[in-house]
């Protein structure tokens, strides 16, 4: 079989080679101006929680409840709608250190709440897929209006 001469374009946030019709993800990008891609790669101070080599967890600088995490994969995704087949494994990761950290921050028996938001619509303000974990206090009604 004769491959097609490759060609390269780039398609946010990632660097893909085309060969004829078959597409391969070559390289990672990460978003430049995406402010939690940079307190990933530690560029930007934050007050991490945890990390490990496919997640990052902090206090949010404007808490919506006594406890406000944010976790946050390493690669960057801008939303729910960008997940691809090999990021389920890294949305699995963030459940798993959202249930650590509910434990951790003495939040798992009282209750918390796990939040993504997707697009402007939901009240996405950064395009980095996260998770909020709130608790610590009765949280209010999910659906309010604003």
């Amino acid at each position: 079989m004769q491959m097609d001469k490759p060609s390269s374009r780039v398609d946010s946030p990632f660097l893909f080679r085309y060969y004829g019709s078959i597409r391969l993800r070559l390289v990672e990008v990460v978003a430049l101006d995406c402010i939690f891609c940079k307190i990933a790669q530690g560029s930007i101070p934050s007050n991490k929680i945890f990390e490990n080599d496919k997640v990052v967890a902090f206090y949010d600088i404007q808490p919506a409840a006594p406890v406000h995490a944010l976790i946050i994969p390493r690669k960057h995704i801008e939303s729910m709608n960008d997940v691809q087949e090999e990021d389920w494994e890294d949305i699995a990761e963030i459940h798993r250190v959202a249930q650590k950290l509910a434990k951790d921050l003495g939040v798992a028996e009282t209750g918390y709440r796990l939040v993504n938001n997707c697009g402007k619509d939901s009240g996405q303000v950064v395009f980095h897929f996260h998770f909020h974990l709130l608790g610590g206090s009765k949280l209010g009604p999910a659906n309010s209006q604003e």
